[in-house]
């Protein structure tokens, strides 16, 4: 009976489920984004100009007509080159009231002799993820 009741005791006080402290949805939401952002990625590695522009932000494409975005985009890739490997450095969600995420990627392009830091910005927008921008250096 004291063995029972022992048991019993020491059953009670652990919980049924594992506790959910944000950290399934958190990597859920990282992978999402990254899904999203390699997705964006092969499209502009393939010169898809007209893709790209579509899954970007309504706010990038108040201030960039797709024509423009094609323009700028084929200048990089000339004096870039084609894209070779490219591998994820970072995932972060800076503290901003759009709650934008910030993926690094580090980038070989054939025009270049050293990696070059691909720097791309996402924002949700409904329950899909837009690229907002991405800066090169």
């Amino acid at each position: 009976m004291t063995m029972l009741f022992a048991t019993l005791i020491v059953l009670a006080g652990v919980p049924s489920t594992a506790p959910n402290d944000g950290r399934l949805e958190l990597q859920a939401e990282e992978m999402q984004v990254e899904t999203t952002a390699l997705k964006w990625l092969e499209l502009l590695d393939s010169d898809d100009w007209a893709g790209t522009y579509a899954l970007t932000s309504a706010k990038f494409r108040r201030v960039n007509t797709q024509e423009i975005w094609a323009e700028a985009s084929e200048a990089v890739r000339s004096e870039f080159g084609k894209t070779g490997k490219r591998e994820l450095q970072s995932n972060q969600a800076p503290p901003t009231p759009e709650g934008y995420r910030v993926l690094a990627f580090r980038t070989h392009y054939s025009n270049r002799e050293e990696t070059e830091l691909e720097t791309i910005t996402l924002v949700k927008e409904g329950s899909d993820w837009k690229v907002v921008g991405i800066f090169i250096e």
